[in-house]
Formats: C-alpha cells, sequence, structure tokens
C-alpha cells in the first residue's frame, strides 16, 4: 500500500471484484502496540493511517485494522468516522468498515469473514448487502435465475403434462413450427427478416372433482411466462400481460385453457435456443411457503433455426452417427491369403539390406494404451513405463536418436492400428468372381481413401458373430467401392447362400518400418552429425561461377540465384541446405534450377530428387524433363501405384512399360544421372545397396510435409558422410515451407513429442539456421519475391 514507512504495522492491499464499474479494493491493517503505548496512542496512530489511507487510495476503498489492544473504552469516547469497533477476541480489537464475522483460532489468531455481496449469476458486485437484496428482487436477475434453474433441471421441466395437470401445446401453428423428435423442444424454421407467429396454449387437465376444492379456488394459478433470454429474437404477448414487467396472475379453471402468442424474428443466421418457462401454483395442492405457495415450473424449448437457401443445401441429408468403436477380434487361426501374382511387375532390384521388422512389444502397448500415464503389475512394463518417460523427458539428441524415433514410430503404429478399425464392417457378403476366383467386396467410403485400400494390403474375414478362424485376403485390385481379395481356397466351403462375414481393415507397415530402419541407419552410419549441424559442417567461401540458367526469371531474382549458387558450389558442406518462403516464392523452381545446374557442372555426380507424395515428385520429374534427356533420368514409381495415376507426359521417363512397371538392377540404374522418387520409394535404394557416395546430392522438395523420420529414409544409407569422403561428402537440399501444412500424424502422444515436425522446421529452429540480422547464406535462403498471387494482393494497405 505504501503505507508500512508513514504507518506502524503490516498494512497490504486487497484488489477484487467490480463493484458499480470501479474496481473493488480493501485494505487489510495489523497493528501491534507494545505495553507502553496506551488506548489514546493507538487509537490516535489508526486515526492518521486511516486519514492516510482515504487520501492515497480513495474514500471507496474498504478497510480493516485488526489491533492487538481493547480500544472500547477510549472508542466509545472518541470514535473514528466510517468504521466500526469490536472485540473478536479477549484484549484486541477490530476497527471495519464492512460487517465482519470473527472466529477466534488457535495460539491467538482470528479468522474474518464477510458475507458475500456480489451476484454471480449476473456477474454484478454491490457494496452493501441491501444492495444485493434489491438486485435479487429486478427482472434482470429473474430471467437469469430461470435460466440457470432450467439449465440444472431441464429433464424434469419438459416432462408434459405437469403431475399438478397443467399442460403445454402449440395452436394456431404456420408452416415452419413443429416439435421436434427431441423431447419438449419446438422448432421453428425461418428466413432471415421473416416473422414467424404461433400461440402456446396452457390447459388445465383436471375437472373440478379432480382438483379437489370449491369452484371459487380451484384451478391453476399462473403467476408468470416468460424466457430467461432472447428477448431480441423472441417476443411474448398475452391478454392479461402474463408475459410483461406486471405483478398479474391468473387462474386457469379445470378443462379450461390460455393462450400466449410467440413472434419470433431475427435478421441474422443461425440458431436460437431458449426455454420458455411458466411458473405456477395449485391453492389446493401445492405446499405453503410463508403467506405464499411453493411454485412449480414447466417449460418448452424453442429452437429457432434462421437460414438461407445456402445453408439449407449444406444441411446434412441423413442423421450424424459418431464412429463405432470397434469390437473385439477374437481368433485362435488364421488361414494365409493368396498373394497376386506380379505379371506386370519385373524386379530385377535385389535386395541386399532387408527393411527388418520392428514390432511394439506387448508391454510398450500397454503402456501406449494408457499415454504413459500408469502401467500393470508386471515387471516388464513397470521397466517400459520408465524408459518410455524417460525418452519423452528428453530432447531429441544424437545419443538417443534411434530409441526416441522408435518409441514415437511405435505410437504412431498403435494409433494406426486403432484408428482403421473403425471402418470393421459386421455382417456382409462376399462374392466370389468366377473368372479370376478373386473374392469381391463392397466397401463404402473407398473412393474418399476412408479407408486407404492399396495393392497388397490385407484384410481379415470372419464368420458373422460366431467364427474363431480368420481368413486373410490380399488385395490383388481396387476401383472406387469394390475391392478383388485373394484368400485362400479353404474359404471355398463356407461360401454359401445366407453366411455373412465379418471384416477387419489392418494398416501396411511398409512406410513405418522403413522409417525405422533410417533413424536406426542415420544413428550407426553417423549420419546425425548432419542432422545436428553447426559451423563446422559449413565450407570457407568460394568463389562464385556465373550461371546460365535454363529458367531465365531465376537470373532476374536475386534470392533464388543466391540459392542456386550455393548449392551447386556446396557451401554448406555436410549441413542441409535450406530454401523455404511463403506459398508462391519460386521454391519448387529454385530446386529444378539448382538440379540442373548440379547436373550440367558437375558431370560425374548422380542426383536423387525425392519429394513426400507422388504429386511432388511428378511435379519435379515434369520440370527436370524440359532439360535433361531421357536417357539420364528416371521417375522411379512404386509397383503400388495405380498404372492410371501416373501421367501420360511422364511414361518415357517412367519405370512404367506397356507390360507393368521395371525396376532395373543396381548397375543399370548406376547410370542413370538423377532419380526422382517419393521418400518411401527411396527405401527401395536403400535395400538395393548402392556403392558408397554414388548419390552426391539429394533434393528434397516440400520437406515441410514430411516428418524426420520419412525424409531419414532417402538420406540413410544414401547420402554418405563426410568421415567417409571427407572431400566430396553428399549434399543434403531440401524445400519447403514450415509454416503451410506439415506432417500427418494421428497418435497424441507423437503429435506432442515431436512426430509432427519436420526436419526442415527442426532445423530452423537451431542457431545455424535462425535470422540473426540476416540468414546465413552459406545454408540458408528466404525467397520472399511472390510470383503466383495478384499483385493488388501483395500490395501493403496504408
Amino acid at each position: 500500500t505504501g503505507l508500512q514507512v508513514e504507518c506502524g504495522g503490516l498494512w497490504l492491499m486487497v484488489r477484487g471484484g467490480v463493484v458499480e464499474d470501479e474496481e473493488r479494493i480493501t485494505v487489510v491493517g495489523v497493528v501491534v502496540g507494545s505495553k507502553e503505548d496506551t488506548e489514546e496512542q493507538v487509537l490516535e496512530l489508526l486515526s492518521k493511517c486511516l486519514k492516510l489511507v482515504k487520501n492515497k487510495i480513495g474514500t471507496s476503498a474498504d478497510v480493516v485494522v485488526f489491533v492487538n489492544k481493547d480500544l472500547h473504552h477510549s472508542f466509545s469516547l472518541s470514535p473514528l468516522p466510517d468504521v466500526s469497533l469490536s472485540r473478536p477476541a479477549p484484549g484486541c480489537s477490530l476497527l471495519s468498515s464492512l460487517t465482519v464475522q470473527s472466529l477466534p483460532l488457535c495460539q491467538g489468531g482470528t479468522l474474518l469473514s464477510t458475507r458475500p455481496t456480489g451476484c454471480s449469476l449476473c456477474a454484478l458486485g454491490f457494496k452493501e448487502t441491501q444492495q444485493l437484496d434489491r438486485h435479487k428482487e429486478s427482472p434482470g436477475h429473474r430471467r437469469n435465475y430461470l435460466f440457470w434453474y432450467y439449465q440444472k433441471n431441464k429433464k424434469d421441466l419438459i416432462q408434459n403434462p405437469h403431475k399438478l395437470g397443467l399442460e403445454l401445446s402449440v395452436v394456431s401453428a404456420v408452416q415452419g413450427v413443429e416439435m421436434s423428435s427431441e423431447q419438449g423442444v419446438l422448432e421453428v424454421t425461418t428466413v432471415p427478416g421473416e416473422e414467424k407467429v404461433f400461440k402456446i396454449q396452457l390447459k388445465n387437465n383436471l375437472n373440478l372433482e379432480e382438483s379437489g376444492g370449491v369452484e371459487e379456488s380451484a384451478g391453476i394459478v399462473v403467476e408468470t411466462v416468460g424466457i430467461p433470454s432472447g428477448e431480441e429474437v423472441i417476443r411474448l404477448s398475452d391478454e392479461h400481460n402474463l408475459t410483461g414487467e406486471e405483478d398479474t396472475k391468473i387462474r386457469i379453471r379445470p378443462g379450461k385453457r390460455y393462450r400466449v402468442m410467440v413472434t419470433c424474428c431475427s435478421n441474422q443466421v443461425g440458431q436460437h435456443k431458449v426455454p420458455i418457462m411458466v411458473a405456477f401454483y395449485d391453492e389446493q395442492r401445492s405446499s405453503r411457503v410463508g403467506e405464499g405457495y411453493r411454485l412449480s415450473h414447466m417449460a418448452i424449448e424453442l429452437l429457432m433455426k434462421v437460414q438461407t437457401e445456402e445453408i439449407i443445401t449444406l444441411l446434412p441429408t441423413i442423421p450424424f452417427t459418431p464412429p463405432k468403436k470397434f469390437e473385439p477380434w477374437h481368433t485362435y487361426e488364421t488361414v494365409k491369403g493368396r498373394p497376386p501374382i506380379r505379371l506386370d511387375v519385373e524386379d530385377s532390384l535385389m535386395v541386399k539390406l532387408p527393411v527388418g521388422s520392428y514390432p511394439v512389444s506387448d508391454a510398450r502397448r500397454t503402456v501406449i494404451g494408457t499415454r504413459m500415464q500408469r502401467t500393470g503389475d508386471t515387471k516388464e512394463e513397470v521397466v517400459e513405463l520408465i524408459k518410455c518417460r524417460s525418452l519423452l523427458d528428453e530432447k531429441l539428441t544424437k545419443d538417443n536418436y534411434k530409441d526416441r524415433w522408435e518409441l514415437l514410430l511405435h505410437c504412431e503404429q498403435w494409433q494406426e492400428e486403432r484408428d482403421i478399425r473403425s471402418f470393421d464392417m459386421v455382417g456382409v457378403a462376399i462374392k466370389m468372381e468366377r473368372n479370376s476366383g478373386l473374392m469381391v467386396l463392397e466397401v463404402p467410403g473407398l473412393q474418399e481413401n476412408r479407408p486407404s485400400v492399396l495393392k497388397g494390403d490385407k484384410l481379415y474375414v470372419k464368420e458373422s458373430g460366431r467364427g474363431l478362424k480368420e481368413y486373410e485376403g490380399v488385395v490383388h485390385l481396387v476401383l472406387e467401392k469394390k475391392v478383388w481379395l485373394g484368400f485362400s481356397d479353404k474359404i471355398l466351403a463356407k461360401l454359401k447362400s445366407g453366411v455373412v462375414w465379418d471384416v477387419r481393415f489392418s494398416v501396411s507397415t511398409f512406410p513405418l518400418t522403413n522409417m525405422h530402419r533410417a533413424v536406426k541407419l542415420a544413428q550407426s552410419l553417423s549420419l546425425t552429425s548432419s542432422l545436428f549441424p553447426s559451423t563446422t559442417n559449413l565450407l570457407p567461401p568460394k568463389c562464385h561461377p556465373q550461371l546460365q540458367c535454363y529458367d531465365k526469371n531465376v537470373e532476374r531474382n536475386p534470392e533464388q540465384l543466391a540459392a542456386v549458387t550455393a548449392i551447386v558450389t556446396g557451401q554448406s558442406g555436410s549441413a542441409p541446405y535450406l530454401v523455404f518462403g511463403p506459398p508462391g516464392t519460386g521454391k519448387t523452381v529454385t530446386l529444378v534450377e539448382a538440379i540442373k545446374q548440379v547436373w550440367k557442372l558437375h558431370t560425374n555426380s548422380h542426383i536423387l530428387a525425392t519429394a513426400p507424395s507422388n504429386t511432388a515428385a511428378d511435379l519435379l520429374a515434369t520440370r527436370l524433363a524440359m532439360d535433361i534427356p531421357t536417357s539420364e533420368m528416371l521417375r522411379l514409381n512404386a509397383s503400388s501405384r495405380s498404372k492410371e495415376a501416373v501421367p501420360d507426359s511422364l511414361r518415357p521417363v517412367s519405370n512404367l512399360t506397356d507390360a507393368g512397371y521395371t525396376f532395373p538392377p543396381v548397375s543399370q540404374l548406376s547410370k542413370f544421372r538423377v532419380l526422382v522418387t517419393t521418400l518411401v520409394t527411396a527405401g527401395k535404394l536403400v535395400s538395393a545397396m548402392f556403392p558408397p557416395n554414388h548419390f552426391k546430392y539429394v533434393f528434397i522438395d516440400e520437406a515441410g510435409q514430411a516428418s524426420e523420420p520419412e525424409t531419414c529414409i532417402a538420406l540413410a544409407g544414401l547420402v554418405t558422410h563426410h568421415s567417409v569422403a571427407p572431400q566430396s561428402p553428399g549434399q543434403i537440399v531440401m524445400a519447403g515451407d514450415p509454416k503451410q501444412l506439415g506432417p500427418v500424424v494421428r497418435s497424441p502422444i507423437a503429435d506432442k513429442h515431436g512426430l509432427s515436425v519436420s526436419l526442415l522446421e527442426r532445423l530452423m529452429s537451431t542457431y545455424l539456421y535462425s535470422f540473426n540480422g540476416c540468414y546465413d547464406s552459406r545454408c540458408i535462403t528466404k525467397l520472399v519475391r511472390n510470383f503466383r498471387s495478384h499483385p493488388s494482393l501483395l500490395t501493403l494497405p496504408a
């Protein structure tokens, strides 16, 4: 408070709440007098302190002062203004401008409390309890109280008719006013500015005998009909002004009725949901409260929908049904399916380094299932929980690179396996195609990749409801609504009329296993020094050659030209070179120009150009094919890719022939100067074990869309570390925008701990790639000139 220097004791200022648009302030003081101090001296000190409080803080502040002396005698002779005195305990006094209750505690303490003077329903504060009492009688408070009461007791209030005999119904309804299928809800559908007028009827369903009274006092007395909120769009009116502010009551005698007019109108599109509430009592059957009666309440909920034609076209055609939880799948035997005979694939690319298997242990599955919060009773699960938590608590480093990514990939696999089960089907028919011997299954949502099913994936079926033997079906063909599956001949005996099947979908682990191998190789082959680069990775400045660009627009763009020059001269050394910028600034154009310049100037180099998706890889190949001969470039597609998805313009430079996909051996692939693949398909090159330092350059476009383990597939085992080739290590170039859509991650745990952060984004958060007045042009370039947007969109407003 600033009073301690001028006043003895301890003084605190407590701020809290707003009263009449002003912040409420309470000053609390503790004054301790010595034995030598008289009552008059202490009271004089308190008078001085209270004056200082008014001068410094204001007259509106409340004051509570505790004194360790009994000042009753002196205060009665010379009372201080605006405060009262009480004695909460022997030998002490309490001066307060508030009504304070005190309670002595042990060891000489005193608990002080004040009666609340605020209204929580209306979020208003008052200085005095009398003001609060008056507020509770106001119409605004009553409406808020009714709305709170309705929310708390909605289930009972919408029961119709009431046990006292009152029934609510809608009469004189116009088009667009009808009772909903939801109990107690009246739907009113209108367009902006249109009025809907109808009446709500209050009827006493009892007869005179059932009312239990004489005719003069029989009936239901209605005190009010109103709405707690929404008066601006919903208005009520009636003959005797029950719906107004006046204190009016009516009696509805047995068998009689009373009507209230409702007018709904709004200019705003949207929904308004408010209750229309009725307060009433029966003089014969309602309990007495003092001189009155205990009120009963009823309500009908009004849902007003203000719609336009555009909104109506967007409304659902069928009610929403939440995704079903998958049922446990119990079997004791799995009959292997029949994989497709790959007559359309000629694969001469020998596998020398298998991808391997990276199963999730039972203990780890249990730990992931509890989101790392708890575990079972086994020792293995306890040990696994400690290990997993330790890995997640650590930051990603060179030392924990494999183990941490392995855990996050297991989390992602666990989540994917659960999510795919939401597409399981129950009680469906499977038909056999006689020409091919394959089973045909219709799968809803297949065209929207819900679920995503590719050639070579596996589905499992069992007899609906009772089968304990499952049959594995391998996908041979996928069309818009159906899949063709290869099963064992053992299923033929079960294909009888009327037999239906349960279907379980599974996730292909091929991408994840490639990522597991990649992070393992990254650590074992010391690629982590390039993934955690420092200034020591960069090379000394070199003289810049005069480039003759294929795309003349690059020559006129200083940032693009600087990036291409830095890549060609290898200024980043073994550290990745990053090209980033907003949409439309030419990141892919820069990457394509850099690839062409490396191909032209470094005639002995081999280049791997990759991207996370087939679409992005096709774009790279299309632009590269404009200047690189067909004999020196190959677009390597995965065998699982639909042949129809390969653009006709790329077929001459791709591994798709009239007979199907072909994968030449390493000896032939090595002759191509430029290979273009997706990141996952690059794993096939890793399996083939190309000679060390074969790929001098690895370019990754749209790098912000790939997770770090996915990016590693195209690096680990293909990029040579500088310890193996100190004079010419493999160079990594990535282009993308970390501010756009990142990797798609399903697991909340993996998402929280970094799997949704691309390698591009992680590197840009490090010191080497950060903005320190400017970017280090040896390893990063930001593109700033937008070519895609209209000039008027790029002009900054004044």
